[in-house]
């Protein structure tokens, strides 16, 4: 019965064609992905779709592009049985979207909370890990390079809003990427520029259905209560366009990271005097003319490169190294997240990994 009530629906929806709306949307995804370089023509993409507006908005859009870019749509849906009868009606409606679309369909169910507390994690970080695993090993399964998610401008605003409340710097205002690696693929999202109620819109003028998530009026979650109390007031009591507002100050972030990443990496190389599994050594002299903000960035690269991270050194780990540094000390060292010890004799500053 649901599988017949999609196809009539969207069958009747012929005219959305020639609607502005579509059109909208459908240049905002292709200019996106010429901007960025997220899909090309000829190849298979894995779409991760709940079910929601903004996934069932992205399947339906590069739907549409889909014989312009010769394009091969999977779906694949993680049930995370947090709310056992919604989870299966979403799982349940989001196969038949599948078929009606055309795509070869792949579905998971995870007990997100007894993950949660294997993992030690909370839900929303052990939701975002399982989501991930399932949608690598699908993408495999289906022969796909890349991972396709329906995060939208709304998503963006919020992620940067959160961070802001949280604290962050520069890196962490770039909010969330339009591509990246994820194990041996990369994940793209091509509705990072689309508004969520323009997508919204878009649905109905199409006579598409789609689901929704009673998780996402949740208060405990975080980002809820940005999106749904914070986010709003801003809008009506100082800026109503504060969602653009901060993807603007997100895409500025980026670029600002872009350059320092490049400046860093070329300062950390004329720093760089050995490096071996567990031991970084770095020239202090030339250390001491980088300026301050290229300068943390060159200890964030000598970290990295031995941990493979640099998740827990937040911005007081590194004044204080900045401070080590310029002491007329000869001999100093300092403990560092993940087993890190960074010492300061004969000068050179070492990075040693405990690990």
């Amino acid at each position: 019965m649901l599988g017949r009530l999609l196809v009539r629906r969207y069958s009747h929806s012929a005219s959305a064609l020639a609607s502005s709306r579509l059109a909208s949307d459908l240049d905002s995804v292709e200019r996106t992905n010429r901007r960025r370089g997220l899909f090309k023509k000829g190849e298979s993409l894995l779409l991760a779709v709940s079910g929601g507006p903004d996934s069932v908005a992205l399947l339906a859009l590069l739907s549409k592009l889909r014989r312009k870019y010769r394009l091969g749509l999977n779906v694949a849906h993680l049930n995370h049985g947090f709310l056992p009868r919604q989870g299966r009606r979403h799982a349940r409606f989001t196969k038949i979207l599948a078929r009606e679309f055309r795509a070869p369909y792949y579905e998971k169910t995870v007990a997100l909370r007894s993950l949660a507390k294997k993992l030690r994690r909370s839900l929303e970080e052990t939701g975002r890990v399982a989501r991930y695993r399932f949608f690598e090993e699908a993408a495999a399964r289906a022969g796909c390079g890349k991972i396709v998610t329906a995060h939208t401008l709304d998503d963006q605003a919020e992620t940067v809003l959160m961070r802001l409340v949280r604290g962050t710097g520069i890196r962490g205002l770039g909010g969330i990427p339009f591509k990246r690696k994820s194990g041996r693929f990369e994940v793209i999202r091509p509705l990072l520029n689309c508004r969520k109620k323009d997508l919204v819109s878009f649905l109905k003028e199409s006579g598409i259905k789609y689901c929704s998530d009673r998780s996402n009026q949740d208060p405990r979650f975080f980002r809820n209560r940005i999106r749904r109390r914070l986010l709003p007031w801003i809008e009506a009591h100082g800026n109503p366009g504060i969602k653009e507002a901060l993807a603007s100050l997100r895409n500025i972030s980026e670029e600002i990271q872009g350059h320092l990443d490049a400046v860093s990496a070329r300062a950390f190389k004329k720093c760089l005097l050995r490096r071996s599994r567990a031991r970084l050594v770095l020239d202090e002299a030339r250390l001491r003319r980088l300026p301050p903000a290229v300068l943390k960035e060159v200890f964030l690269r000598a970290a990295g490169s031995l941990v493979g991270h640099t998740k827990k050194i937040d911005y007081a780990h590194l004044e204080a190294l900045a401070d080590l540094l310029k002491s007329p000390n000869t001999s100093l060292q300092t403990h560092w997240p993940s087993g890190l010890v960074v010492r300061k004799r004969r000068g050179r500053l070492e990075f040693l990994s405990r690990n």
